[in-house]
Formats: structure tokens, C-alpha cells, sequence
């Protein structure tokens, strides 16, 4: 029997993450959707066991969302480096496959967030949006007055300009296929703790 699997989306508001999800549990990738833009003070990452014995989840932001929106807002972070590392650690028995969108352009950002209700300034988002690119091309991220996560490890990136084309969402499921065939080659280099 196969084992279920977490699928996160992470990436700033408006980069096309519930829409994704949403075609992915289409495609069967998974039965359920968790959207998670602030975590709950009773929040527990175990709670997410009992749903996995039924079925592969969708995460839709997680554990890196955390860290890069304080650092965009000056806000202290519900864990630390450690903790990041330790959820790291905690998700590879899940097959876990992290997907990041960034976007191109602010342009982008503000067409599809401009008008919306967010909890975050337009200008925060674009913050948001520089620090996941950044931590796309290096695995990292600041946070002022907390310090350096590191080995921010992610299995696909894809911007949300590619996203919106057909060829950008067959990538994804595709990519997402293919790990699951493949799960040994997964969390190869930093992300071993």
C-alpha cells in the first residue's frame, strides 16, 4: 500500500495557490485541502496524522510561509530555525512534496490582490514575494531578531505567470507524478537533519 502523502503550496497571497490546489484534488492527487494563512494558537502538526490515515493531504502554505511573513512584517515567528528544521524532519514520512510560486512581476500581484480583502498591505505581499524568491535561489531566509533559516528545501518552483497556462499546470502534475514514482531520490543534499 502506498503511503499518503502532503503536497504543500507555498508562496505569497495571490500567486494562484488555492486554484492549484484545487485542480490538484481533481487530478486525485489528494482528497483534502487544508488552507492555512495564520495558524491557530491550538494548532498541532500532529493533528495532520489522524488526517493522512484516510487520505494524502494539500497544504496550502505551511512552515516556511511562517518565517518569511514575519520578516515581511516585523513579526516574531511561531518557531524558530529549529523548528522548521524539526517539521523538515517530521514530513519526510509523508513523501512530502513542496511546491513554491513566486511571481514574475508586482504587476501580477497587484491585478489579483489589489482589490481583495487580505490581511496583508499590498506592500507586504510584495515583500512576501521578494523573500520567497530569494529563498528559492539560495534556501534561506532572515528574520530580523530571530536569525538565518536555512536549508529552506522546496521539490518545484514555478511562477505564477507559468502557472497560468496550461503547460504550467500539466509541469505540476507531472512533476508530481513523477515523485511519487521516485520517492528515494526525494530530500537528497541540505534538507537531512
Amino acid at each position: 500500500m502506498a503511503l499518503n502523502r502532503i503536497v504543500i503550496l507555498d508562496g505569497p497571497d495571490g500567486v494562484g495557490k488555492s486554484t492549484l490546489a484545487r485542480r490538484l484534488q481533481r487530478e486525485k492527487v489528494a482528497r483534502r485541502i487544508k488552507h492555512l494563512s495564520k495558524l491557530p494558537p491550538e494548532w498541532n502538526i500532529y493533528d495532520y496524522e489522524k488526517i493522512l490515515k484516510s487520505g494524502s493531504l494539500i497544504l496550502d502554505r505551511f512552515h516556511y510561509s511562517e518565517p518569511i511573513y514575519c520578516a515581511a512584517t516585523g513579526r516574531k515567528p511561531c518557531w524558530g530555525p529549529s523548528g522548521v528544521k524539526g517539521i523538515n524532519k517530521w514530513l519526510k514520512q509523508y513523501q512530502t512534496f513542496t511546491i513554491v510560486i513566486t511571481a514574475e512581476s508586482n504587476r501580477l500581484l497587484k491585478k489579483r490582490c489589489g482589490n481583495r480583502e487580505e490581511m496583508y498591505s499590498l506592500g507586504t505581499i510584495y515583500k512576501v514575494n521578494e523573500l520567497f524568491t530569494r529563498m528559492v535561489g539560495t534556501g534561506k531566509v532572515k528574520v530580523p531578531g530571530v536569525g538565518e533559516y536555512e536549508n529552506m528545501h522546496f521539490d518545484f518552483h514555478i511562477t505564477a505567470e507559468e502557472l497560468s497556462t496550461n503547460f504550467g499546470k500539466r509541469e505540476v502534475v507531472r512533476a508530481l507524478k513523477e515523485s511519487a514514482d521516485d520517492y528515494t531520490d526525494w530530500y537528497k543534499g541540505p534538507l537531512d537533519v
